[in-house]
């Protein structure tokens, strides 16, 4: 996946727009159950990012709970999708 995210990036897709899409299908996916409560574990990397997303995209469809690793090293990235999580309630 590295290999991908290297290839995006060089062709003018920035890792935001890389969270975005991947937080949009997992979301999708996740539609499909209809589920009440969500629980997303997130880490402080760009993978952390994408469940953040996704987290934000669920936020007024389900009862969703986030618990993340801030660490010292959060990605820039996943760090720009916590800032969008203040404003939702999640």
């Amino acid at each position: 996946m590295k290999r991908i995210d290297i290839n995006a990036t060089a062709l003018g897709v920035s890792v935001l727009q890389l969270m975005e899409g991947a937080g949009h299908a997992l979301a999708g996916v996740i539609r499909r159950y209809n589920p009440a409560r969500i629980l997303f574990l997130c880490g402080s990397g760009n993978n952390g990012g994408d469940g953040m997303v996704t987290a934000r995209l669920l936020a007024h469809e389900a009862d969703v709970t986030l618990l993340y690793y801030e660490g010292r090293r959060m990605s820039h990235a996943c760090r720009l999708q916590r800032e969008a999580l203040l404003h939702c309630a999640v």
